[in-house]
């Protein structure tokens, strides 16, 4: 997909119903160079919890929306480096949080969180793009977070899923369709909301869900037309099961 710096919004906190505790950023600010296209740069944060907390909203913090493409919040099983660097090919841990350009804060409904515990410890993977080559752009994006100890009846994770192989032929198009299955042994799951996220030649973009059941398929969330500057999550109906 074609690559472009974000101007979507920043994520604010103002529509939360709770205060954030915990505030997520690299020692130092990234500074993009002027010749580099596209990186992929992570930092991490380590936050002592000491006993099991939920972090129940998650809100974005865009620093310099000119050059952020999107940004992956990652709950990690050790320590990363704090100032931030081009994270190479290492596995970054379990997907927290997501932003893209016009995405904002994702508050969890009452019954569930992202659970945390102990010494937690979070990588930021943040997608720059300079297709302009500007000179002297920095960033310092993050995250805050709601959390609590008054823990929720149940733990929330994020189900991600689609592919990077493919290609669309030049003055051509693509449709491309891609299956998840869950094993049978999979617990209820409960959808909470989608975001879908793709890159500027995109059209439009779906996720149904086809239930194990036979049931009817249940739409978790269409794109059409597909809008590059809109990629915010859709609260879903609590009544939704995935499988």
């Amino acid at each position: 997909g074609a690559g472009g710096g974000g101007t979507g919004g920043t994520g604010g906190t103002s529509a939360l119903s709770c205060t954030p505790d915990l505030k997520l950023q690299p020692a130092t600010p990234w500074v993009m160079p002027k010749d580099t296209t596209d990186e992929y740069v992570c930092y991490g944060v380590d936050v002592s919890l000491g006993q099991k907390r939920h972090a129940t909203a998650l809100a974005p913090l865009i620093d310099n929306a000119t050059i952020v493409h999107h940004m992956l919040l990652f709950s990690a099983n050790a320590s990363y480096s704090s100032t931030p660097k081009p994270c190479g090919g290492s596995n970054m841990g379990q997907l927290v949080g997501v932003w893209a350009p016009g995405g904002g804060a994702l508050e969890l409904p009452p019954e569930a969180g992202y659970p945390l515990e102990g010494e937690a410890h979070f990588i930021l993977q943040v997608h720059y793009s300079n297709l302009m080559h500007l000179d002297g752009q920095e960033d310092s994006s993050g995250y805050q977070l709601c959390t609590t100890s008054e823990l929720r009846p149940n733990d929330a994770d994020i189900l991600a899923f689609g592919t990077y192989g493919f290609t669309v032929p030049a003055q051509g198009s693509a449709d491309i369709t891609c299956d998840l299955d869950l094993p049978a042994v999979t617990p209820k799951l409960h959808a909470i909301a989608g975001m879908p996220h793709m890159h500027k030649l995109g059209t439009l973009m779906s996720t149904v869900n086809h239930p194990a059941s036979g049931g009817p398929p249940v739409d978790l969330g269409t794109a059409d037309p597909w809008d590059f500057q809109n990629q915010a999550w859709t609260m879903l109906d609590k009544s939704v099961t995935l499988g």
